[in-house]
């Protein structure tokens, strides 16, 4: 059990350095990008103008679910201001709201940054390693995943579904950093948004200029215009889109449009391997499973939702989420390794100094 103290220090140190670590990824960007400090500075300001829209409507619908949770408990005899005061007061006496800043600060730096990343500096890479992971998933499945997907559940009904679920992932996105900012654990926190950070600036931006690759959607359009699966992938999509609008073949051409162009548009950028999006869905199911087991069981059928929604709506190779389901599985381990070595050798320490203390008696 970590005590009051421990936990304002490990939130103080790991948040500190994790926040480190951000500003540094931000910095590197910054230099080795085209963009202008304005522009950089502008782009930062546009998400510090969204985000905390999001993060306060969330935070209030979180709030008020603890409070109704709250009421069915005491019968509603509970004062729900009085809740919210007693548990803003807690936070404010234990870390003056370090631990809730710190995790939300990193969220509004990172995102930018990696759109920067993303648009202007990983396009310089090309799509080299798009045939390798095509010819992977054809080697698994002996076909196109994506058709094979369409030809057990394709319909115009439910492509819409996987469509507005697949693009809604960025409320969890932010949800999450939410929870983990209100969480009473520092642990549960400093874990959640150590692999939140590894997600984007690991796997999102590190790994993917090493494999630099556009996804079926692009396949066509910066590979090979040729390539007969990927032409019936997207035709399939195409023949839904007509019927009614699909989000993804909008922002997949809103994508296209931006590609390579001199202004940073919020969003842009192109890359598949590995996936971000099934990097965090992961996540999700393992923060999840910190809080409640059946909660990390439904998140983690969202997990694969996204995944498989990512192959469906030619986002991504199927290898491309097997590689980032991998990654976080192993280093949210290596984290819980970490956290055992740790508190082993807290607890070393203390027996060591009880019994000094009990010695000098």
């Amino acid at each position: 059990m970590i005590n009051r103290f421990q936990s304002n220090s490990l939130d103080f140190k790991a948040g500190s350095f994790l926040f480190g670590l951000v500003l540094l990824y931000a910095t590197i960007v910054f230099f080795i990008s085209p963009v202008t400090l304005p522009e950089y500075l502008a782009l930062i300001g546009t998400y510090g103008k969204t985000l905390p829209i999001a993060f306060i409507a969330i935070f209030l619908i979180t709030q008020i679910t603890g409070i109704i949770t709250l009421g069915i408990k005491t019968k509603f005899k509970a004062s729900p201001f009085s809740f919210c005061f007693n548990k803003l007061k807690e936070k404010w006496q234990k870390d003056r709201f370090f631990s809730f800043i710190w995790p939300i600060s990193t969220l509004i730096i990172l995102i930018p940054s990696f759109n920067v990343f993303k648009q202007t500096i990983l396009y310089e890479r090309g799509f080299t390693t798009d045939p390798l992971l095509a010819k992977l998933d054809f080697y698994i499945f002996q076909n196109d995943p994506g058709l094979i997907l369409h030809s057990l559940i394709g319909s115009l009904e439910t492509t819409l579904v996987i469509d507005n679920l697949y693009h809604a992932w960025f409320l969890p996105m932010i949800l999450g950093v939410i929870l983990v900012s209100i969480c009473s654990s520092a642990t549960i926190r400093i874990r959640y948004m150590s692999c939140y950070i590894f997600s984007w600036v690991m796997i999102g931006s590190i790994l993917a200029w090493l494999f630099p690759s556009a996804g079926p959607c692009f396949y066509i359009d910066f590979v090979n215009p040729n390539h007969e699966n990927y032409i019936k992938l997207m035709n399939k999509l195409y023949t839904y889109h007509q019927e009614s609008p699909v989000n993804a073949l909008i922002y997949q051409q809103y994508l296209a449009d931006a590609f390579n162009k001199n202004n940073v548009a919020i969003g842009g950028g192109i890359s598949a391997m590995p996936s971000v999006h099934v990097a965090l869905a992961t996540l999700f199911a393992l923060g999840s499973f910190s809080v409640n087991k059946w909660l990390g069981y439904a998140m983690s059928l969202y997990a694969l939702f996204i995944w498989l929604g990512s192959v469906y709506l030619g986002w991504h190779y199927f290898v491309d989420g097997l590689v980032s389901v991998v990654l976080i599985g192993l280093f949210w381990k290596w984290l819980l390794v970490l956290e055992k070595i740790k508190m082993c050798a807290f607890s070393r320490g203390m027996g060591t100094r009880y019994n000094q203390s009990d010695t000098g008696r």
